[in-house]
């Protein structure tokens, strides 16, 4: 049931319009996510994790970029993934700009289950999945310094779950990702930024995941 956790964190700005002349960003920071478990359309468990995100984007060629990512985060349960998008930097003017793109991620999450109805309790669930998605970015710079940016993105996931020693099956859902990102920029090479993010991805049966997201990152320029 483990569904594009990572996608929703994909808050990172790209190329400020006081920067043009820059290559890349890095940016690094904490995160907080906060993941509803569905089945059949009810909630049967709810995670709470705190960690840390870094992404890095890289000017290929003209608008042509590249952007990797991930997120290693932990408490009720253990996160890691990675995401990789390749896309296309489009100025509409100073102030606007769109960047599509499309990409995939890969993560794993691993958190601990109770079976009720079998009186099983503590039973180890691991989830594996590979989520291709396509995407927009919408880039708005509403003062000299400060930058609003949204993310729309639909992502398709395959997912290994396995429960120790019960279960071991995969399944596929689909859901939309949306997440929103403010950036300060401190000089021409460092920044300040803040993002929330909310995923929901479910399979024909309602089973899936229903998460939320926050960050704070510091980005530098080069």
């Amino acid at each position: 049931m483990f569904r594009l956790i990572i996608s929703l964190f994909f808050l990172g700005l790209f190329i400020n319009p006081l920067q043009a002349a820059l290559k890349g960003k890095v940016d690094l920071g904490p995160t907080y996510i906060d993941v509803d478990v569905l089945e059949s359309g009810k909630t049967v468990d709810h995670l709470h994790m705190v960690g840390v995100k870094g992404d890095l984007t890289l000017l290929l060629y003209q608008g042509l970029y590249i952007k990797s990512g991930f997120i290693l985060a932990s408490d009720h349960g253990d996160l890691a993934s990675g995401s990789v998008a390749l896309g296309y930097y489009v100025p509409i003017n100073e102030s606007l700009r769109i960047l599509p793109h499309g990409g995939v991620t890969c993560g794993y999450l691993r958190t601990k289950i109770d079976i009720e109805a079998l009186g099983l309790h503590d039973l180890k669930e691991r989830f594996r999945s590979v989520s291709p998605f396509v995407g927009l970015e919408v880039c708005y710079t509403f003062a000299k310094k400060w930058t609003i940016t949204a993310i729309y993105q639909f992502a398709w996931s395959r997912t290994h779950t396995k429960i120790k020693p019960i279960v071991s099956s995969t399944g596929h859902s689909a859901g939309s990702n949306y997440s929103l990102g403010l950036e300060y920029s401190l000089n021409d090479h460092w920044s300040i930024n803040a993002g929330v993010g909310y995923n929901e991805s479910l399979s024909k049966e309602k089973h899936g995941l229903r998460a939320k997201g926050a960050k704070l990152g510091l980005g530098y320029y080069f």
